[in-house]
């Protein structure tokens, strides 16, 4: 099977109702990358899906934000240099260790730091709106790393461009295909652009379109930089309000 076929064979009927942060909803993805399969292997790496990532009132589309990576300073084991080890042969209860297991999370906080300005951006285009929405904002989208294994210090730096491997964009580009599909995403915004290129150069490589994921409306997969990068306020907050301002909001 092809991965596009992979991805379509995934029965949606038995979930619908149901909820999408249930293990189950994501099980098999990759199994042929990851034994098991990639979520089996790492749980907490899973999607966030926010309790009104579904509006039923339709004030907005389903919104599903794709960060870049984890990067935890205090770990710092083989495991996270060798991809070999990560995704296949290290014992998947030694890789992330409980007493850090919430950082890995996607239901970040959001009270500070890159997701509190991702927060704060999504507060201010509902209250613009008037679209009542509770104190923590995630749960109006859905959030997800889209590397699955942590980046470590490169070059002085804990970005993950300069610690990838090929391994590291099959797993990332497998798993981001499914999700897409299983959430049936309206629109996805990447808030790294070096995710956003990973990404689209693996459909091209897998000879997947946009098209092929029917949920997708209009040109479907967008990008801003990286919250925590300096062009977030010279140019990326107003880029990603205006794409929930054009693409996300219903009017």
């Amino acid at each position: 099977m092809t991965t596009l076929e992979k991805i379509q064979s995934f029965d949606l009927k038995p979930f619908e109702g149901e909820s999408k942060n249930d293990l189950n909803f994501y099980a098999g993805i990759g199994k042929d990358l990851v034994p098991g399969g990639i979520f089996e292997r790492f749980p907490i790496l899973r999607p966030a899906v926010g309790e009104h990532y579904w509006r039923e009132d339709n004030v907005h589309k389903k919104l599903l934000i794709v960060g870049e990576s984890n990067y935890i300073k205090a770990l710092n084991s083989e495991a996270i240099r060798n991809p070999q080890l990560w995704y296949k042969d290290a014992d998947q209860n030694q890789l992330i260790p409980k007493a850090i297991e919430s950082k890995f999370s996607n239901w970040k906080d959001g009270s500070k730091g890159h997701t509190g300005r991702l927060f704060k951006a999504i507060r201010e285009e509902l209250d613009k709106h008037d679209i009542t929405h509770g104190d923590y904002l995630l749960n109006e989208v859905s959030y997800y790393n889209y590397f699955l294994r942590p980046a470590h210090k490169e070059k002085g730096h804990y970005y993950f461009g300069y610690c990838y491997e090929d391994a590291d964009l099959e797993v990332a580009g497998t798993a981001l295909a499914h999700i897409i599909y299983r959430l049936a995403a309206d629109m996805v915004i990447f808030v790294s652009k070096f995710s956003y290129r990973c990404f689209t150069d693996f459909l091209a490589k897998e000879g997947i379109a946009i098209k092929d994921f029917p949920c997708l409306k209009e040109e479907g997969l967008y990008a801003v930089p990286h919250p925590s990068s300096r062009y977030w306020y010279s140019y990326g907050k107003e880029e990603f309000q205006q794409l929930l301002e054009a693409h996300w909001i219903n009017h």
